[in-house]
């Protein structure tokens, strides 16, 4: 059996990026569940479908590796007919807590409790499409999906681990510390892209800034200026995700990607080096436990959606970005904050067929899109 070790460095971008196809996923598997038949189109202020979400979450959850399901779309028809990029664009957000710099600074809290806090107020009978929250110092919205935040630590992952290529903090500003400890510090990361189709590895140069890099005791203690830098991230860059983000919903908006998640794990894993956990403190994305991986890499393995097309003939296709959004907020609501993406509150080590082992590292994750174990 491989090490955790053995496991991660053995990632290929196609294993991890090569999504299947409808037609790929009913090869070689049985189906399980056929739910459009107990589905129908809704409104935004109704429940889902028939069934009751967390029924539908329970059969993919059960869902072993050599089986499919079959469900219609549950985007609402609000959203021009069920648009996908209109839900992208305008669908209901879950919105983090918002606190002055000084309450901030004086409570110590940290993107985590700010997080646990939106899950344990997500209401049962809305759906979800995404992330929002503000900076004390700004009011400029930063936008991103849990969808975004998984496929980063994926990059991140494969990227730390392949052979061929790797993620690399390029430059730090930091030459006045007093001014970084304050306004938070401006890092380079060059990271590969994650398109399973491109052999030539394009790279992107990601340019995270206002990142809090240094409280100046060395550990966060409370009053530290570095507790709410730790929403005043942003970034930009041209990459598809964000080039066609923009919705005129907000006044200013600035969008998260999936490049930018890596790009922030590569920060926290190059200051972790040198003994600094003030960015892992603080990092504004959580990162989700391996049971949630599993359930996302259903999602994109073994759910099938059949839908009519505009000659009325019945079609199949893997789930949209807007669905697999909001089936994985569906994951959180049912199993909690701290099973789904609280990391820290798991315990450090696991029980594997009567062995116990260490709590795999971020890049220690099997990413592996295209294997998953059975229950």
């Amino acid at each position: 059996m491989q090490s955790l070790e053995q496991r991660a460095k053995n990632l290929t971008k196609h294993e991890l990026f090569g999504y299947r196809t409808s037609r790929e996923i009913k090869e070689g598997r049985r189906l399980l569940h056929d739910m459009a038949r107990h589905m129908r189109p809704v409104s935004c202020n109704e429940i889902v479908t028939y069934l009751h979400m967390s029924d539908i979450i329970d059969k993919i959850e059960s869902l072993n590796s050599d089986q499919y399901l079959i469900m219609s779309s549950i985007i609402p028809k609000d959203y021009e007919n069920g648009n996908n990029v209109r839900f992208r664009k305008r669908g209901e957000m879950v919105i983090l807590p918002r606190f002055t710099s000084s309450k901030i600074k004086d409570d110590q809290i940290t993107p985590k409790d700010l997080y646990g806090l939106a899950v344990e107020k997500l209401k049962e009978d809305i759906i979800y499409g995404g992330i929002v929250f503000r900076s004390p110092f700004s009011s400029c919205v930063r936008r991103t999906s849990l969808d975004r935040i998984i496929t980063g630590h994926m990059l991140f992952s494969y990227a730390k681990n392949s052979k061929r290529t790797g993620l690399e903090v390029k430059k730090i500003h930091d030459r006045n510390k007093d001014i970084v400890e304050y306004n938070g510090g401006i890092i380079t990361v060059n990271l590969p892209s994650k398109d399973a189709q491109n052999k030539g590895d394009k790279r992107w140069d990601i340019a995270i800034k206002g990142f809090p890099l240094y409280s100046s005791k060395r550990i966060l203690k409370k009053g530290d200026e570095a507790y709410p830098l730790s929403f005043h991230i942003h970034s930009q860059h041209d990459c598809g995700t964000v080039k066609y983000a923009f919705s005129y919903r907000y006044r200013e908006a600035n969008d998260l990607c999936d490049h930018v998640v890596a790009a922030v794990d590569e920060i926290i894993s190059y200051q972790l080096e040198s003994n600094n956990k003030v960015p892992y403190e603080l990092n504004p994305f959580p990162v989700n436990t391996q049971f949630t991986l599993d359930f996302y890499k259903r999602l994109l393995n073994n759910v099938i959606v059949t839908y009519r097309d505009q000659s009325w003939e019945k079609r199949s296709r893997r789930l949209d970005w807007g669905e697999r959004e909001i089936l994985l907020w569906e994951h959180v609501k049912k199993n909690g904050f701290v099973r789904t993406l609280d990391t820290n509150s798991n315990p450090k080590t696991i029980h594997v067929s009567g062995n116990t082992h260490r709590r795999p590292k971020i890049n220690e994750y099997d990413y592996r899109i295209r294997s998953f174990p059975s229950k």
